[in-house]
């Protein structure tokens, strides 16, 4: 593609000028296409057709807030039959205009953004080109701050939708119409990488809107994306099953060395708050249960017990002052093997022995319930 020479840019200068002569010479660009003249009477809104191309998203949920940045490049073509101009040599395809004040553009604005910006390193990232049937193509690139809600409840197993909402600020559907463009509408670059993140699918669909002033056109993005889940399997779960099997090692120690097997339980529970309170802090506050709010509850549940057991095993150990039996003839009535049994489990060398195989055996039941319930409501 080629623009216009700079004989060629007089000219368009000189269609545009011709083309908003008279009464609404100096109103040309507030007033709609097909307005005006003869033979330019507008029957229906004026068709803004839109193209968008995504090309970094650079953050979803960041520094624990519910939103997304994303760069893109915003299209839209319309029919302005002011701006036809006389090719019939085929020399020219398309004419340049540097400034779009000179024209009638339209006034869309994304209506989730929070903020937002325009480049303009080297130059103004923009251009309009205008075709000799009057169509007009308004590009730029833009880099958004956009609102976007999220349900946390599978976190870190869920998936997230985020919606880019372009409208008309002050038209209504039947001054302005915006339409997607028919064959590939959003177009996701093959470099585009997120962190944390992938994009499992997009989808385009019209939300028009309506108000106290009339109804507003409005086209919308469904951008769906799925967490990482192996980088929150490494950092979290893998961790905090780590530090429930530290504090089973407890139940190997002598039961003499207290100290040694509550430092080691201490410990992991220590660790255990922080890394949980270390996930939190990486999140939106939300007032409902999360699916690693269960695990890391869990996990300090089985660490605390742990340390339950450390407390039960002294209670029921003698002192050191006291080890000496009382003698006297066995209980009266009472069989070798139900005394021994009794005399067992209440002591602290038996609790170590039944809380080395009871703990596991519960926390692998609880894995088995807890993969069981989240991985097929993820999926869905």
């Amino acid at each position: 593609m080629h623009s216009a020479s700079f004989g060629q840019s007089n000219l368009v200068e000189r269609q545009i000028t011709g083309a908003t002569s008279s009464s609404l010479e100096t109103h040309a660009a507030a007033v709609l296409p097909c307005t005006v003249g003869a033979t330019c009477i507008r029957a229906a809104s004026t068709v803004v057709s839109v193209h968008t191309i995504p090309k970094k998203i650079s953050g979803i949920n960041p520094d624990n807030k519910i939103e997304q940045s994303v760069q893109l490049t915003f299209r839209q073509l319309w029919t302005d039959e002011r701006l036809v101009f006389d090719d019939s040599e085929g020399r020219i395809k398309y004419l340049s205009l540097s400034e779009k004040d000179k024209i009638w553009t339209p006034d869309l604005f994304f209506k989730n953004e929070k903020k937002g910006h325009f480049h303009n390193i080297i130059e103004p990232n923009m251009y309009i080109r205008i075709f000799p049937g009057g169509q007009v193509l308004y590009s730029t690139r833009v880099s958004l701050t956009l609102s976007c809600p999220m349900d946390l409840k599978l976190y870190p197993m869920d998936k997230q939708e985020c919606k880019i909402l372009v409208a008309s600020y002050g038209k209504t559907a039947d001054d302005l119409a915006l339409l997607w463009k028919e064959h590939d509408p959003v177009q996701i670059t093959r470099n585009l990488h997120l962190p944390r993140f992938s994009l499992q699918r997009f989808t385009t669909d019209y939300c028009n809107t309506k108000t106290n002033t009339g109804e507003y056109s409005c086209l919308v993005v469904n951008m769906v994306y799925t967490r990482e889940f192996s980088y929150y399997f490494l950092t979290i779960y893998v961790p905090c099953c780590m530090l429930v099997i530290v504090s089973w090692m407890s139940f190997w120690l002598d039961r003499n060395a207290l100290s040694a097997r509550i430092i080691l339980v201490g410990i992991s529970l220590s660790l255990m708050f922080w890394l949980a309170a270390g996930i939190n802090q990486s999140l939106p506050p939300v007032s409902y249960t999360k699916a690693i709010d269960v695990w890391t509850g869990c996990c300090m549940t089985f660490v605390f017990f742990a340390l339950c057991e450390i407390a039960l095993v002294n209670f029921l150990s003698p002192s050191r002052g006291k080890n000496q039996e009382p003698k006297g003839d066995p209980e009266i009535g009472k069989s070798p093997a139900m005394v021994f049994s009794r005399e067992f489990l209440l002591s602290g060398r038996g609790v170590d022995i039944v809380s080395r195989m009871l703990f596991p055996l519960v926390f692998v039941l609880f894995q088995v319930m807890y993969w069981a319930t989240y991985i097929p409501a993820s999926a869905s």
